[in-house]
């Protein structure tokens, strides 16, 4: 399909399906964006908030706590901070709506921020995109891995190749309300390497929702590392604080 077409049907479909701000839920004149112009502005300035071990805006910020280290990941790419008593806000909002509702427009505009931040890291030509998976129950409940389309996207803006790399054991546990040390076991004993999976001299990027203890993203680095992988970095779209 020719980018002309393309624009022909989105335009077709917002108007036939208007899409909503992802916080607010105001409708929106076009699936550009996912927040309306107040939301927007918001998000913009969340952005720029300072990230508490580095002190750089956290759209810049590519700290990586000891769990990271560790595993083989030096830099995480991150577009803005995430914290939990911000309820309501849009970086939440849109988060939770990517979890809970497949509406393009919000991975688009989540995976254009990633892609811009990914860059802001250093070069990444090269490197192949994958993903931290989610967990079955939840692919079961809402009809598919919010992570998987966030990633294929992601690797669409980069220009740069997809893999699928890992998957979960249906006993995964949910790592929101585990402690750190829950979260690094629970990772690291349900994220398996898919079958045939092959590392060696290559560089990967992996792919996050919310970056909190690290231990999502570690697990699937260590396997990586382990497999021959020559450099790994991280992105995600909030991280904690």
């Amino acid at each position: 399909m020719s980018n002309i077409m393309k624009k022909a049907l989105a335009k077709l479909l917002d108007g036939l399906f208007p899409p909503r701000c992802a916080c607010c839920g105001a409708l929106l004149s076009s699936s550009v964006s996912a927040f309306c112009p107040d939301c927007y502005r918001e998000f913009a300035a969340a952005r720029l908030l300072p990230c508490r071990h580095c002190g750089k805006e956290m759209m810049h910020c590519t700290c990586c706590n000891d769990t990271l280290v560790a595993s083989g990941i030096y830099r995480v790419a991150k577009v803005c901070p995430y914290y939990p008593e911000r309820e309501g806000s849009p970086e939440l909002g849109l988060i939770f709506a990517m979890k809970r509702r497949n509406v393009k427009a919000y991975f688009r505009f989540a995976a254009r921020e990633m892609a811009a931040s990914a860059k802001r890291v250093g070069d990444i030509s090269g490197f192949t995109v994958t993903y931290v998976p989610r967990r079955p129950e939840s692919v079961s409940r809402y009809g598919f891995d919010h992570a998987r389309m966030l990633a294929r996207m992601i690797a669409e803006e980069l220009d740069l190749p997809f893999e699928e790399t890992f998957y979960r054991f249906r006993n995964a546990k949910e790592q929101k309300g585990l402690t750190r040390k829950e979260r690094r076991k629970n990772a690291s004993s349900t994220i398996l390497p898919l079958n045939g999976l092959t590392a060696t001299g290559k560089c990967y990027l992996i792919c996050d929702d919310i970056l909190t203890t690290g231990s999502s993203l570690s697990s699937c680095a260590s396997i990586l590392t382990a497999l021959g992988a020559t450099e790994i970095r991280g992105v995600v779209f909030a991280a904690r604080g």
